[in-house]
């Protein structure tokens, strides 16, 4: 995993993206994406869109992303158990957002968890995550 090679707000096709982290998307691109970095320490990529905004916001450095339910139910998906476990096991988590169709996304950054509630989300209970976006290397070393 190497997302130092990805600079927070520039955007990147899915195979920049996928190369930096050493790792294959195939055509479809789900929103939560857990991995293991060479050294079997887990991380997620966390993909969200404009293009469907019922299910994740993004206001200034803040993100609301709904987690996905299984069979459209309340009960999370296992991406949506390993976006939790990362959460509260301080394993990272990287943002992207796509802002048109296409296959480029924006990076976020590394994203921290703000909270993590149950609500309705597109007509049914989910869990929902707030996220800060957290400043790049390159936005640290400016202030």
């Amino acid at each position: 995993m190497e997302s130092g090679e990805l600079h927070v707000g520039e955007a990147y096709h899915i195979d920049v993206i996928a190369a930096a982290f050493g790792t294959s998307f195939g055509w479809f691109i789900k929103g939560i994406i857990p991995r293991r970095d060479t050294h079997g320490m887990p991380y997620v990529l966390l993909f969200s869109s404009v293009v469907n905004p019922a299910s994740s916001s993004l206001s200034g450095r803040t993100l609301r992303f709904c987690g996905e339910g299984s069979a459209g139910g309340p009960e999370p998906t296992g991406a949506t158990r390993a976006l939790l476990r990362a959460c509260f096991g301080h394993a990272p988590i990287f943002g992207f957002r796509k802002e048109r169709r296409g296959r480029v996304w924006r990076y976020l950054g590394p994203l921290r968890v703000i909270s993590c509630t149950q609500e309705l989300c597109e007509g049914r209970l989910q869990i929902v995550f707030v996220f800060e976006c957290l400043p790049g290397p390159e936005e640290r070393e400016k202030s």
